[in-house]
């Protein structure tokens, strides 16, 4: 499309742990090991929007829960955290700070991140001059909220019964602490490297 840009998305590492009390629980990374290495495609509009995002089934392949859990309006969602969630409503420099909230609708929940970007300083990454932002956010969730649905499409079952089972079960964030920094890149128009730390304890009855 006219002004489009396509940006190819590369898992390099993937990692996640689970405690439950103080000790680690197996299994939190095998469902990620598939993602490393392999691509996907995001295609923006030329207001830096995502449009579309290809070759998405190389990540979630035959898998029946991460194909809803993983679908293209949620990934879209999910994917602009590689992206500003915010752009600054007015001009910024080095010291200034915007604030953004975002929604992620999910199949058997609501999750939203809310916090505030602030802008540290410029710098240079790989040759490019770019500004160097950090992010510090904080993350909910809402377990009575129906994932919006498209005109004559029905819930999925399971994931109605998904979210009655979490509901039922008292699931909930007590603590959330997201942080990262991200360099924007002036010439790109878009954020050129990412990395973002995210902590969450839950509780369930």
């Amino acid at each position: 499309a006219p002004g489009a840009t396509e940006v190819v998305m590369t898992y390099n590492k993937v990692n996640m742990t689970i405690k439950m009390g103080e000790k680690d629980l197996p299994g939190g990374n095998d469902a990620l090991k598939k993602f490393v290495g392999k691509s996907v495609t995001t295609v923006f509009d030329e207001k830096g929007k995502i449009q579309s995002i290809k070759n998405l089934e190389s990540l979630v392949g035959d898998d029946p829960m991460l194909s809803r859990m993983m679908s293209e309006d949620s990934m879209k969602q999910m994917m602009g955290q590689a992206s500003l969630m915010a752009t600054p409503d007015r001009p910024v420099k080095p010291g200034d700070s915007w604030e953004f909230e975002v929604d992620y609708p999910m199949p058997m929940m609501k999750m939203s991140m809310k916090g505030k970007y602030t802008y540290e300083k410029d710098e240079e990454v790989e040759g490019t001059e770019c500004a160097r932002l950090f992010l510090a956010g904080t993350l909910t969730m809402d377990t009575g909220a129906e994932t919006p649905k498209k005109e004559g499409e029905s819930e999925d079952p399971q994931a109605a019964q998904t979210r009655e089972m979490l509901k039922a079960m008292g699931f909930k964030i007590n603590e959330s602490d997201i942080s990262g920094v991200m360099h924007y890149d002036f010439s790109l128009g878009n954020i050129a490297k990412s990395e973002m730390d995210m902590k969450v304890t839950m509780s369930m009855k």
